[in-house]
């Protein structure tokens, strides 16, 4: 629910080449969008950008870590065992 209810909106899609840079307004990955940007070689990522700079993004991770801080770190492998105890 925290993540719906936090999420950015997602402006488009960045495609990332071993030359350069391809930013597109389209939310989808396109595989035409590849296809026309060949002169710029190989396709080596694509990510989803939700704005122009990252103060947005910045100031919602802090957001959602704030309230973390103050949880006590635990034992996974202890926690397991206590489930299972109550499983019985």
């Amino acid at each position: 629910q925290l993540v719906k209810q936090s999420a950015l909106p997602m402006l488009g899609m960045k495609y990332v080449f071993d030359f350069g840079e391809y930013c597109s307004s389209d939310q989808y990955y396109m595989q035409s969008t590849v296809d026309k940007h060949q002169d710029l070689g190989k396709l080596e990522d694509v990510e989803a950008f939700t704005s122009q700079d990252d103060s947005g993004l910045k100031a919602l991770l802090s957001a959602v870590r704030e309230p973390l801080r103050w949880i006590k770190q635990g034992d996974f492998e202890d926690y397991i065992k206590k489930i299972k105890q109550m499983i019985g």
